[in-house]
Parts: structure tokens; C-alpha cells; sequence
């Protein structure tokens, strides 16, 4: 996950699971994967540290829970007259 608003979730994320990012970005990525919690918890534990089922689940919980909030904050861009404005719409940033 190389966006950089994808890495404030993801510290997010292991902050609220008490995990560290790496642990974090690990578990998400084999979930947007397909993989299955039980079979990341089994198969997968040098990926993901030896972390536990109950983890796992609680990573996958707080991902959609806060995936979605990343597309509620468009991005900024700096406009001409040097104002900030949201690609889509042209609002001001309010920044």
C-alpha cells in the first residue's frame, strides 16, 4: 500500500490493535488478497509475525472501518493562482 494516506490508516490500525505498521500492512495486503483469516492465522504467520486469529479480525474489522474514510478526504491540488482545490468539484481545500 503505497499511498500515503493508506499508510496514516494503516498506522492507525496498529495502534488500535497493537500491532506494529509493518504487521499491519502485511495482514491487510493478504486480505485484499482473498486470504482468510483462519488460513492467514495458520499458513501465514511469518508474514504476518505469529499474530493471532483474534488479530487478524480485529485488523480486518478496523480496515473497513476505516477504509472508507480515505475516499471522504479528497485529495488537494494547488490550482494557477496558487489556491488549493479539490480535483473532482474545483472546492477549496479549506487549508
Amino acid at each position: 500500500m503505497e499511498i500515503p494516506g493508506n499508510q496514516i490508516i494503516l498506522k492507525k490500525i496498529a495502534e488500535e490493535v497493537g500491532v506494529t505498521p509493518r504487521q499491519a500492512a502485511e495482514t491487510t495486503l493478504l486480505l485484499e488478497e482473498g486470504g482468510t483469516v483462519p488460513f492467514i492465522a495458520r499458513y501465514r504467520k511469518e508474514v504476518t509475525g505469529d499474530l493471532k486469529e483474534v488479530q487478524i479480525r480485529d485488523i480486518d474489522e478496523k480496515r473497513g472501518l476505516l477504509q472508507p474514510m480515505r475516499r471522504w478526504k479528497a485529495p488537494c491540488i494547488s490550482s494557477p493562482n496558487g489556491s488549493l482545490r479539490t480535483p473532482t468539484s474545483g472546492r477549496d481545500c479549506g487549508r
